[in-house]
């Protein structure tokens, strides 16, 4: 037998190229026979997984009458002094207050969302602009409980100082309740089809593998936009606003496993 040391560097240099070329293409072609493997077995564990599992949707919607109103009353003053317009505007701003306590309204339930003062300004032609007083507004923020009052504190917020009422809005208060209601319609729902699509399909339920949800978001407030008023209503003629319903929708989809 002949040794590997025996040949002579020339027969040496050849059967190394030999040898890288059968090595080389044993490589490859073990490589192709494993892609080609892992491709098809992929392909027959993704064909197995679908061909077990069917997924349903259902739609879950819950409506309500609004139990909550708010609105925002502003308390414009304009005087010639700072201090005079602020005393001014203080002094309305208390007067709506005293007001809405006497009404029922809890000073929880009163909330200071804006306070600006700002200059008047008089603008002559060819001259410096002159300051000739200043402006100062007091935005509250009301939140109205008993919905049979709202519109005794419309007008009434206006008649003690308020000149100026914007976002009336009516909405539910307790929004993640009707979240949960709808939810579980929407689960029936989706239980039922799966049901009926099994059946049709003359395959058998095994376990839900899958579950998820959309909502259409929370009910929306009905507004009823922004009034100026420089005056009281006066002899009961405030606006009769209602409240209407309001809509909560779920969507649900359920995956089941077949046996």
């Amino acid at each position: 037998m002949q040794f590997y040391n025996d040949y002579t560097p020339e027969e040496k240099k050849y059967f190394r190229a030999i040898m890288t070329v059968v090595g080389g293409s044993a490589v490859l072609a073990l490589l192709a026979l494993t892609i080609s493997y892992a491709a098809d077995a992929k392909e027959k564990i993704y064909s197995r997984a679908n061909a077990s599992q069917i997924s349903v949707t259902g739609e879950g919607k819950i409506a309500a009458k609004p139990d909550i109103a708010t609105l925002s009353a502003t308390i414009v003053t304009e005087k010639p002094t700072v201090s005079e317009a602020q005393a001014k505007n203080t002094e309305s701003s208390n007067a709506v207050a005293d007001f809405l306590n006497a009404s029922g309204i809890d000073s929880k339930d009163m909330k200071t969302t804006n306070y600006s003062i700002y200059p008047q300004y008089f603008y002559a032609t060819n001259m410096k602009p002159e300051i000739t007083g200043y402006h100062v507004r007091n935005t509250v923020e009301i939140k109205i409980r008993d919905l049979s009052k709202v519109d005794d504190i419309l007008g009434g917020v206006v008649e003690h100082g308020a000149n100026e009422i914007s976002q009336v809005a009516f909405t539910i208060e307790d929004k993640n309740k009707l979240k949960e209601e709808a939810r579980k319609l929407a689960i029936e729902m989706a239980k039922k089809k799966a049901d009926v699509l099994s059946g049709d399909l003359g395959v058998r339920l095994k376990k839900i593998i899958g579950f998820s949800e959309s909502d259409g978001g929370y009910p929306i407030p009905i507004y009823y936009g922004k009034a100026e008023v420089s005056t009281g209503y006066g002899g009961g003629g405030g606006p009769d606003l209602q409240g209407g319903e309001q809509e909560i929708t779920v969507t649900v989809t359920v995956t089941y496993e077949l046996k």
